[in-house]
């Protein structure tokens, strides 16, 4: 009851129940709620029930008493009856709630009190669940409304009275995030009422509700007295020695690092953090020493904070507990993150001389992660280095390797020299790994030191079957089975990972049976003790899926398929989804290919596209951090969210790696159990999570999972003359898959009557990508690698400009590739004016305006350009399209404003006459250009000495000068020195950037990779001295926390339009950006453009918009590239495609 009445005095605190203001019909009803509010102030609750009585008879007594005085005299009476104590005041404040809600006042200040009011009187009579009800009730009509704020409040105080002080202090965190202020005038009265509560949660052993106390008591003291930073830095570390005391590492390696960075550091808090960075780090290697050690991720994470905090500048220690870090993460599946975890070891390590004595460690391990990532050239190269690196450091007086050690870097070897097609090689590493692991019998083996035996003669067996010998492959494998089913504890999933990649060599050898029982005994291992969504446990069903793809059983395949999908949605695993394209895939073309002959039914076709969807919002897990970071850094709401979720995120994990853990442990069923449950709530909160931040507009950016289309909603938003296009390419081959009747890539056409699938000829999605690749060499030969294509047209922005228009180009190839991708699909087409392409990453990079249409040839015997038949729009996902029809600009105003940015300070040249430009200069980093981001600081910033050694493009000044005068007054300009990030910001933070229609960014353009770039962006001029806001490069991530409300972004750069992988983000990451800042379409170039193309093609574009307004920007295009290839007067140079076809528009308006 004490909670009850505390949570009940802090609702009201927040939102003291008032009277309404008199008005003419019901003056006596606002006079008696007037007079309420007196007596309630003045703590005479008996008057106040009698005053409260009569306002409400007041109001059912009028004729037409105003529904607002009406709810807070019901409100009042309710309020006051609860004072009193009396058993009415529940039916009571329900009349008010009904009243409020039936006079269409759901929302208003009236029916958020007798619902706040309601929830306490429920808590009053201990019936949580209906309090909890109602508060959610409270939330949804409060959220992304002016009263969000106030709906926090109410949610934060219910759940505090009822006992509830996690969720009542994440509440309170979200309401710091949106409405401080409501809270200033309490949070005195907040933070003691904390700190009494956190006392007694301490002496009654709830540590969970303690700490998140302690939480709630930092973020108050942050919002108000930040200036507390010695009281922050307490509570920081009572909340680190709660969490170690309750051996939750991971989180309280979080509050140590937070410690640690609220304040300089004492002497004494500086010895016993160096203490203690030696004994957690002694203490986290002692749990094994072979690969397959069972390193739990948290300690080794806390080892990791513990070496950071000591200030000695790449402490060996850091090197080597990161080390323990990537072990736990390679033994959860997460061999990306592991990557990346080793290479930060590398240079730690490899900076001091102590250090480099363990860089051969770390090498070793980078060359065994390379391998499971299938770079096996990578791999063969850091192995290399690794015994050059243990050759010096034994040199150098370091401990050598222990026999098992060296026995399991021979096996990793021996995997390698297997998969690179050199069995020999791999047979003699086995025998050296069987060598070293028998000098190793005065150790007592572990259970996991006996498993590599296992792991040897596996190894052996593939490397004999490759030979040519299968009686003895055969026969190694036996023992490689038997030896791990006696060595792993029962149902560990590593002998899950023993029996599939058994299953794997059985396959190759023909004995499909046993494998396909090897299989389903790691399948139900894994279910039995992994989270369903694991990489490591999905690996096995996929195994089993592929083959019974391969052998045609798509019934069998489908279920296991659908599975894997559902696994790689989950929000724990995101970063890994580029890895996953192709299982969404081939499950798209298993649910197509299963109809057979006859059409899809249209249930198929939606959960088709809906996998076919997934595969369209990847991004890499770097791109997705600098993304997450920047936007929580720009939107406070946002940054709650996005914070929760990594912590979900990183507390699964950790209880996954210690779930491991327990399994090596021999842990009872009910410790298991108990994991079980753990899992199960994480991932439902996470999903949560997920739910709200789709919901504060975060899809549109990238960061949460796609919410597919359906074929219906899509016709819905197409008009009558467009159709979009989808390609589906899982890249099957009739060699590959039994009964499989040519190709399984497929083209899908939608238009609002009607839907097409139609096979793609070329059933080979790499010979389909070097066929775009040798048709893009023909038009831009200063593509990467184009010389290696032999293509007749290498010509491109090298095209003499006296040569013939089209003289070499191959119009039948791009004929071919036209009929290929669109043949199938040729009759929805016709009559269709516009095309709306989304297609997967890889085909991005396919300008396909320069297809050609038929070889019939077009006007003035020049090839039939398929831009002659349609406008083009291309789009980087298909859900991308509900957005952007969903939320249309304003049309047939005219042009509008325009913003010009381009020509910043980099480079050595000169001025420019702009009367003279003919050719660009190629607007794209130097293949020689050195690292740009700075990866020393640990901060994700450009160099500025780097960015200004990429060549000036002078012309660019022209270029936004042309365009402006097509815009005449309504046009600003800033180039040269006044073309910054910071000009760019503080238009958006004053808010006119939002005031312009057309933005165009006239300069370098790099994606993802190019030039150590992180994150695909624009070049501006570098500052002097880098920072987080002003680094001379505009990043997605900055892109997407801008304001905008432009129809259209000019993206005049070279390679803005570029194909992508899963570790080079393009295109997609741009237009993503553009599209959450605000931005409808985008004018993006495929390669380096002629100036004078960028300045003709894009001012005919806006002179076709100024004359008519309504047109769609892909038309406008359209239009001015007709007009370019149909001037009689035109040198050869304009018509040939290199001029012409670089430009294409992104979006929709």
């Amino acid at each position: 009851m004490r909670r009850a009445a505390l949570g009940f005095a802090l609702a009201a605190g927040l939102f003291l129940a008032h009277a309404a203001p008199a008005q003419d019909s019901t003056a006596d009803i606002g006079a008696l709620n007037g007079a309420t509010m007196e007596a309630l102030n003045a703590g005479d609750t008996p008057l106040a029930v009698e005053r409260a009585r009569a306002a409400v008879e007041a109001a059912r007594a009028a004729d037409t008493p105003d529904p607002l005085a009406y709810a807070y005299a019901l409100n009042n009476l309710g309020y006051a009856l609860a004072l009193a104590g009396d058993a009415q005041a529940g039916a009571q404040l329900d009349e008010a709630i009904a009243f409020a809600e039936q006079a269409g006042l759901t929302g208003s200040d009236p029916w958020y009190l007798a619902a706040s009011n309601r929830a306490n009187v429920h808590l009053m009579q201990g019936d949580i669940p209906a309090a909890e009800a109602l508060v959610d009730r409270i939330l949804g009509a409060g959220r992304g409304t002016p009263d969000h704020g106030r709906a926090l409040g109410i949610a934060a105080s219910v759940h505090f009275a009822a006992g509830q002080y996690i969720a009542s202090i994440e509440f309170l965190e979200e309401l710091l995030a949106v409405e401080p202020e409501l809270l200033r005038p309490l949070y005195g009265t907040i933070y003691t009422t904390y700190a009494q509560t956190q006392e007694a949660m301490e002496q009654a052993g709830r540590t969970d509700e303690a700490i998140a106390l302690i939480t709630g008591r930092i973020a108050v003291l942050r919002r108000f007295m930040p200036e507390e930073v010695e009281g922050i830095q307490n509570l920081l570390s009572q909340k680190f020695f709660l969490l170690h005391q309750a051996e939750r590492y991971g989180p309280a390696a979080d509050a140590l690092r937070a410690w640690g960075a609220a304040a300089p550091l004492s002497e004494d808090e500086l010895a016993y953090v160096n203490e203690m960075a030696t004994l957690t780090l002694t203490a986290t290697q002692a749990a094994s020493y072979t690969e397959l050690r069972e390193v739990q991720l948290d300690y080794a994470q806390l080892a990791v904070a513990y070496a950071e905090l000591t200030g000695i500048e790449n402490d060996p220690r850091l090197g080597l507990a990161l080390r323990e870090v990537a072990h736990a993460q390679t033994n959860l599946g997460l061999h990306q993150e592991a990557a990346q975890t080793l290479r930060r070891a590398a240079r730690v390590l490899e900076a001091t001389e102590e250090g480099r004595k363990s860089l051969h460690l770390i090498l070793d391990d980078l060359a065994a992660n390379a391998w499971q990532r299938n770079d096996l050239s990578l791999s063969e190269r850091l192995y290399d280095q690794s015994e050059r690196a243990y050759s010096i450091a034994l040199d150098q007086g370091a401990e050598p390797l222990t026999p098992i050690d060296l026995a399991i870097s021979a096996t990793n070897r021996a995997r390698l020299m297997t998969d690179m097609g050199r069995p020999q090689d791999a047979l003699d590493l086995t025998e050296e790994a069987l060598t070293q692991y028998r000098q190793n019998t005065d150790v007592i083996p572990t259970w996991n030191t006996r498993a590599e035996m296992a792991r040897i003669h596996a190894a052996a067996a593939v490397a004999l079957g490759d030979l040519g010998q299968p009686e003895q492959a055969l026969d190694r494998l036996e023992q490689a089975l038997s030896i791990a089913r006696e060595a792993y504890p029962e149902n560990h999933p590593d002998l899950a990972t023993a029996l599939t990649n058994a299953a794997d060599f059985l396959f190759v050898q023909g004995n499909k049976t046993r494998a396909v029982s090897l299989l389903e005994e790691a399948i139900a291992i894994n279910d039995a003790a992994l989270p369903h969504a694991l990489p490591m446990a999905v690996d096995a069903q996929l195994k089993l899926a592929l083959f019974h793809v391969s052998e045609g059983n798509l019934d069998a395949a489908t279920p296991l398929l659908r599975d894997i999908a559902e696994a790689r949605k989950s929000p724990l695993y995101r970063a890994q989804l580029p890895e996953s394209i192709q299982d969404f895939e081939i499950l798209a073309w298993s649910l197509l290919a299963r109809s057979g002959t006859a059409p899809p039914d249209p249930a198929t076709i939606d959960e088709a596209l809906s996998a076919l969807q997934w595969t369209q919002v990847t991004r890499s897990a770097e791109a997705l951090a600098m993304m997450e970071a920047r936007l929580a850094a720009d939107d406070p709401l946002q940054a709650v969210w996005l914070r929760r979720r990594q912590d979900l995120r990183e507390a699964h994990t950790r209880e996954t790696s210690a779930l491991l853990t327990a399994y090596g442990e021999g842990a009872d069923r009910s410790t298991l159990r108990a994991f079980d449950t753990r899992l199960n709530t994480l991932e439902r909160d996470l999903q949560t999570v997920e739910t709200r931040l789709s919901g504060l507009g975060l899809e549109t950016a990238g960061l949460t999972g796609v919410q597919p289309l359906q074929v219906s909603e899509i016709q819905s938003l197409l008009k009558p003359d467009e159709v979009l296009l989808t390609f589906l390419l899982p890249g099957l081959r009739p060699d590959m898959v039994a009964a499989l009747d040519g190709s399984s890539n497929q083209t899908i056409a939608i238009s609002r009557g009607a839907i097409r699938v139609a096979p793609i000829p070329d059933d080979s999605r790499r010979s389909l990508n070097d066929r775009i690749t040798a048709f893009r060499c023909q038009i831009a030969v200063s593509d990467p690698g184009c010389a290696t294509f032999g293509t007749t047209g290498l010509r491109g922005a090298m095209l003499a400009e006296q040569e013939e228009d089209t003289r070499g180009f191959d119009a039948e190839g791009a004929f071919r590739l036209y009929r290929d991708l669109f043949g199938g699909v040729s009759g929805m087409l016709t009559g269709k004016d516009h095309l709306i392409i989304a297609p997967p990453a890889d085909l991005l990079r396919l300008p396909f305006q320069a297809l050609v249409a038929d070889t019939q040839g077009g006007p003035n015997g020049s090839p039939d350009w398929l831009i002659r038949h349609h406008a083009i729009s291309v789009l980087p996902s298909i859900s991308s399209l509900r957005g952007l029809r969903n939320h249309p600009l304003p049309r047939g105003k005219g042009l509008g404003r325009y913003l010009g940015i381009g020509d910043p300070v980099i480079g050595t040249s000169g001025p420019v006459d702009c009367a003279t430009v003919r050719m660009a200069a190629l607007r794209a980093a130097p293949p020689d250009t050195p690292d740009l981001m700075d990866n020393d600081t640990g901060t994700p910033l450009a160099r500025p000495a780097v960015l200004r050694s990429l060549p000036r493009l002078p012309d660019s000044a022209c270029e936004v000068e042309a365009i402006g005068r097509v815009f005449g007054g309504s046009a600003s300009l800033f180039t040269g020195p006044q073309a910054t990030e910071t000009k760019v910001k503080l238009l958006d933070a004053s808010a006119q950037l939002a005031q312009y229609d057309v933005i165009v960014f006239a300069t370098h353009g790099l994606t993802a990779g190019e030039a150590g770039a992180r994150a695909p962006g624009l070049v501006l001029t570098p500052p002097d001295t880098p920072t987080a806001e002003d680094d001379g490069l505009l990043t997605a991530a900055e892109i997407a926390t801008l304001g905008l409300k432009a129809s259209l972004v000019v993206l005049s750069a070279c390679n803005t339009a570029a194909g992508e992988d899963a570790n080079a983000e393009g295109l997609s990451g741009l237009a993503r950006a553009f599209f959450h800042a605000g931005g409808s379409s985008l004018l993006v170039t495929h390669w380096s453009v002629y100036s004078s193309a960028a300045v003709e093609v894009s001012t005919g574009l806006f002179r076709t918009l100024q004359d008519e307004p309504d047109l769609s920007h892909a038309e406008a295009l359209r239009r001015s590239v007709l007009a370019i290839l149909d001037d009689p007067a035109q040198d050869p140079l304009r018509t040939h495609p290199s001029y012409w076809a670089p430009f294409a528009i992104v979006g929709l308006r």
